[in-house]
């Protein structure tokens, strides 16, 4: 864990802060796709020869080490992650490096930004959706509880209600020759 973070005060030292939060939320988003899709074998592939991937993480010394420290190993031209075991590691490691503030060099009126990155923003919205939507949820789960429960008290009191009345006994006329003609035979009404 150690040569890890020796890798990001490095990267830290070496590039200007927009570079290193890029690389960082770049390495933040490869660790989360493995970590989030464990199963899914194409997150844990990368090609070194991707523009994109190569400009932002795989040209620069720190992230590369970094990578490979963490579990990554080069084979036939491709870099394929074989580490679950330090995987929360990682992830923690880099989101305590994620904001790394501008130096002195870098104020000046064209560059200055001050606040959160994009992609801050954007997981900060998705966070507070899934947090309401996850409220939206229990809301209506407890209304279906609460009605379910009331229907479940209602029936049972009528269950006893009806087990509590007086069985009451009629009497009525039976036509056939099962018993003499004029006959009459008791029954229950309102029991079992």
């Amino acid at each position: 864990k150690e040569l890890l973070k020796e890798c990001l005060i490095s990267l830290t030292e070496t590039e200007d802060s927009k570079v290193v939060r890029e690389a960082i939320e770049n390495l933040l988003t490869i660790h989360r796709n493995i970590f989030h899709n464990e199963d899914n074998s194409k997150y844990r592939l990368l090609k070194p020869t991707n523009p994109s991937f190569s400009r932002k993480i795989w040209s620069l010394y720190s992230c590369r080490q970094f990578m490979l420290l963490s579990g990554w190993i080069e084979v036939h031209g491709r870099i394929v992650f074989n580490s679950d075991e330090n995987l929360l590691e990682v992830i923690e490691l880099l989101l305590q490096f994620r904001d790394v503030a501008p130096s002195a060099s870098e104020w000046d009126t064209t560059t200055k930004h001050e606040g959160k990155s994009e992609a801050q923003l954007r997981e900060e919205d998705l966070k507070r959706k899934a947090v309401l939507e996850r409220e939206k949820e229990i809301a209506e789960y407890e209304k279906d509880k609460k009605y379910r429960d009331e229907l479940a008290k209602n029936i049972k009191a009528q269950i006893e209600s009806d087990r509590r009345k007086p069985k009451q006994v009629f009497t009525k006329p039976v036509a056939g020759n099962q018993l003499k003609k004029g006959a009459k035979i008791k029954t229950l009404q309102g029991g079992h």
